[in-house]
């Protein structure tokens, strides 16, 4: 007995003094020191995996915003002038674009998605890089091991051995768990020339198109041209290297007679967060340009599970002044994420914030729009997995005409939702009970 009260207290010694030493926000340290207590193992493998490390940031060059500056210290990407932004009315334009510029690639295809899988959409885009492999196309396809786990393995051989260069990134190896495995690649991209990109919320899934048990899905996804392509070639670069492919070369001369695209006046910033010191680029983003909204901020967001950041920019916004727009689906394929999220619910409610339910399908896109001015797009959900762990991409679009664009979508969305009253989330379906309360409490483990 003595040896195991010995063996305990060294264990709960250990893990307080990795707590202490990592820093951060008090409470969730008390949490931690916590869990040491009452689970000292399961505490420890779920520290290891979850909290990471600590990195200081470099102070970056002071630059014409405050979202510009915060992107530049964490990314090393600059705001770029004189972008074309092509919003996609539906999934399947989307789709269609996308598909179109694949097919008339001349020398590149770089594909990064969280998501593909093989059903029939799936297999439609592997056979089109299969056939563009074999026209002399370099086709590099970088998966995420987790979320295209389902890719059968032998069309993976089949599609290397006809030139379709594919890497799984973070593959998860028992028993060898470790925070990385934690951190998935949620980014969606596909990059064709080196010269026009596509990114935002979709994966390649069927279900897009055809719909699933909750009906419909809605995403957003904008095909760009312009100088600011070229971070997003570097990140894909970066990533593919780090996941074990062969180094990129920089982008060929082979693309003589290629029509340029049409100079656009749209500036646009990549940001992406990964381990290191971009992990909180994204968070850091939107919490400031959410600080310097001056008449409104719509959000469309599937899962919102927000830290408590997010809930401080929104409360702060709302105090001021600030119209804020929260629209969200009125289910989603987790229900226990369903669950937690109304207790969020009942709490933006009380701020004043006006939330909307989606009933026509499932709402996935991630989308924030300010002042119709400035649009932010990409993969990033509005929890903790994409917020603190995922490696993802947003744009930072300062565009009027896109923006109003959006922010027109947006309000029509609205003209079909409903809108979630104090009387819901009291006696309603949004009703904040136990069970909401308690499934919040794995909100940073969803």
């Amino acid at each position: 007995m003595l040896f195991f009260w010995t063996i305990y207290v060294l264990w709960v010694a250990v893990l307080w003094r990795a707590v202490v030493v990592r820093g951060g926000d008090p409470r969730i340290q008390a949490a931690w020191m916590m869990a040491a207590v009452l689970l000292p193992p399961l505490a420890g493998a779920m520290f290891v995996m979850l909290a990471g490390r600590r990195v200081r940031r470099v102070p970056g060059e002071r630059l014409s915003s405050a979202v510009e500056s915060i992107v530049a210290a964490g990314c090393s990407t600059r705001c770029v002038q004189g972008n074309r932004v092509e919003v996609s009315p539906t999934v399947s334009a989307a789709f269609s674009s996308m598909i179109s510029d694949m097919q008339r690639a001349r020398s590149t295809i770089h594909v990064e998605y969280y998501i593909l899988t093989c059903d029939r959409l799936g297999m439609a885009i592997l056979s089109l890089l299969r056939r563009k492999a074999r026209a002399g196309v370099s086709v590099r396809v970088l998966c995420d091991a987790y979320g295209s786990r389902r890719l059968p393995r032998s069309l993976v051989r089949s599609l290397s051995r006809d030139g379709v260069r594919i890497r799984f990134d973070s593959p998860i190896v028992f028993p060898y768990f470790r925070w990385a495995t934690h951190c998935r690649n949620h980014r969606k991209m596909v990059i064709v020339d080196s010269r026009t990109a596509h990114v935002g919320g979709i994966n390649i899934a069927s279900r897009y198109l055809d719909g699933d048990t909750l009906g419909r899905w809605y995403d957003e996804q904008v095909r760009l041209t312009g100088g600011a392509v070229a971070d997003l070639e570097r990140l894909f670069t970066s990533d593919w290297v780090r996941s074990g492919g062969e180094p990129i070369e920089a982008a060929v001369p082979s693309l003589r007679g290629l029509r340029m695209p049409l100079p656009g006046r749209a500036a646009v910033q990549a940001a992406w967060s990964e381990h290191g010191i971009s992990r909180t680029t994204i968070a850091d983003a939107i919490a400031a340009a959410m600080a310097q909204a001056q008449r409104t901020i719509h959000i469309v967001t599937p899962y919102f599970l927000p830290p408590q950041w997010l809930l401080d920019s929104l409360r702060r916004a709302s105090a001021s002044g600030v119209r804020v727009v929260l629209m969200l689906p009125s289910r989603c394929d987790s229900s226990i994420v369903c669950m937690a999220a109304r207790s969020y619910v009942a709490e933006c409610v009380e701020m004043g914030i006006d939330v909307v339910i989606y009933d026509e399908g499932f709402l996935h896109s991630k989308l924030i729009v300010i002042d119709s001015c400035r649009v932010l797009i990409g993969s990033m959900n509005l929890d903790y997995r994409s917020m603190d762990y995922n490696r993802e991409l947003m744009l930072v679009i300062d565009d009027c005409p896109t923006a109003q664009r959006y922010a027109e979508s947006v309000a029509a969305m609205m003209s079909r939702c409903r809108r979630v009253t104090a009387e819901d989330t009291e006696s309603g379906r949004w009703r904040c009970g136990t069970a909401a309360r308690l499934a919040r409490l794995l909100s940073p483990l969803m």
